[in-house]
C-alpha cells in the first residue's frame, strides 16, 4: 500500500510575525488587497500576479501563478509557502486564495487575539 503524502497544515500568521523562521513553511494570512500587478515572465512565458496584502499589522507581497479576478480592497485569505527572493525579501507563494467578502473582520480579529492569549497561557516559561 502506497503511503499518502500529506502536507502540513498552514499556520495562521499575522504579517508582523513573519520571519526567516517561516521560510519553506505553509502559512495562512487574512487581509485586504492594497495593490495588484500582473506580469508575464519572459523566460518561461508564464503570467504571475503580485498582490500586496495588508492585515492591519503590516503589508506583505504574495505571488500567484493564477490570475486574480478580485479588486483592490477585497478581503482574502491566502494559503501558501513563505519563500525568500533573490533580493533577500520574504514573499508568500500562493497555493490557494479565498475571497472572504462575507467575513466579519473585526470579529475574526477578536477571536484570533483571544485564541493567542489562550494558547500562550499554556506555554511554559
Amino acid at each position: 500500500m502506497e503511503k499518502s503524502r500529506k502536507r502540513k497544515p498552514a499556520q495562521q500568521r499575522w504579517i508582523k510575525d513573519l520571519s526567516d523562521e517561516d521560510i519553506e513553511n505553509r502559512v495562512r494570512i487574512l487581509g485586504s488587497i492594497v495593490d495588484i500587478t500582473s506580469v508575464q515572465d519572459q523566460e518561461n512565458q508564464e503570467n504571475q500576479t503580485y498582490v500586496v496584502l495588508d492585515d492591519g499589522t503590516g503589508r506583505f507581497q504574495v505571488i500567484s501563478n493564477q490570475p486574480i479576478t478580485l479588486e483592490l480592497g477585497a478581503q482574502i485569505r491566502v494559503f501558501g509557502v513563505v519563500r525568500k527572493t533573490g533580493q533577500n525579501e520574504l514573499v508568500i507563494e500562493a497555493e490557494i486564495i479565498q475571497d472572504m467578502k462575507d467575513l466579519d473582520i473585526s470579529l475574526y480579529k477578536r477571536v484570533q487575539e483571544v485564541r493567542q492569549r489562550f494558547e500562550s497561557s499554556f506555554k511554559s516559561p
